[in-house]
């Protein structure tokens, strides 16, 4: 799985955290096994960001088809890891925008999604050879208190800890 703790561990800590701050939403959206929850690494201030309400979409803008893309769905939960730090927030997907950029060009997504996203200028020109654009709309987040968590050392900035119960 490319982490160094106990999942449910994890999970217990933050659903008493979410209980604690009476995010119900949140918390019945992390227990439902239906759900996938997610890790993301972030630098900062991207992550204070989220937490204010100033960037209300998470991206993951990549050269290649790799994960996140075509794997999160509506009520999914991300985690948000600070890189090289702690897990810092959590937060329920509203709506997933998924682009493949030789249909929908990176300049059109940076305009229509701009103000949500809160990228700077270099960012843009450091992924102009893209291919591929998940685009998160947060519905809810929690700041929490810092967890530690350790991953192994691989340059994964999305992991899936937690696949979806499917139905029989």
């Amino acid at each position: 799985m490319g982490i160094g703790v106990n999942l449910d561990v994890l999970t217990n800590e933050i659903s008493g955290q979410l209980s604690e701050q009476g995010k119900k939403d949140l918390l019945e959206g992390f227990r439902n096994p239906k759900n996938r929850i997610h890790l993301a690494l972030c630098r900062e201030p991207y992550i204070q960001y989220m937490i204010s309400g100033t960037k209300t979409i998470e991206s993951r803008i990549t050269k290649n088809k790799c994960i996140p893309y075509g794997k999160v769905e509506k009520d999914d939960l991300v985690l948000l890891k600070q890189t090289g730090g702690p897990v810092l927030a959590v937060f329920s997907v509203n709506k997933v925008y998924s682009y493949e950029t030789r249909f929908f060009s990176l300049d059109e997504i940076r305009k229509t999604y701009q103000k949500q996203l809160c990228i700077h200028d270099d960012w843009w020109e450091r992924k102009k050879d893209a291919g591929y654009a998940t685009l998160l709309e947060i519905r809810e987040i929690a700041a929490l208190k810092p967890i530690s968590l350790s991953l192994y050392k691989n340059r994964q900035s999305w992991i899936i800890l937690r696949e979806r119960v499917k139905r029989i």
